[in-house]
């Protein structure tokens, strides 16, 4: 089967990100980056800046794509929508964590409890 096949039979993924190209923002970079990846292996994936693009507006979206995977790049400002939009839709999510440190994964898991990002327990 060619790629023009393989992509019209695979269901789509959608990914949220909170800064999107042309935005030169670490985010941007990476989703950009891994958005270009999943395309040249023939899936069909839909994009969001979430900084551009009312929250309203990207659920309708997200949800009349009917995507098979939802990704968000950043747990703090994409994930609580990724999270509510994978629950409705009943998906799979995949959520990013990028950070300088150790530390910063500590916070977000201290943050946001659904967000195991690391077994250890925030610093005092």
């Amino acid at each position: 089967m060619d790629r023009a096949g393989y992509a019209a039979r695979v269901p789509p993924v959608a990914v949220l990100t909170p800064f999107g190209f042309p935005s030169v923002r670490g985010n941007a970079i990476t989703a950009e980056r891994v958005v270009a990846g999943l395309r040249e292996r023939g899936l069909r994936v839909s994009a969001w800046d979430l900084s551009t693009t009312p929250e309203a507006d990207v659920a309708a979206a997200v949800e009349a794509c009917r995507p098979a995977l939802v990704h968000a790049f950043h747990a703090y400002r994409s994930g609580p929508l990724a999270l509510r939009l994978a629950r409705r839709l009943e998906v799979p999510l995949v959520v990013t964590l990028t950070g300088p440190t150790p530390t910063m994964s500590c916070w977000i898991r201290s943050t946001l409890p659904w967000c195991a990002a690391c077994s250890r327990a925030p610093p005092r």
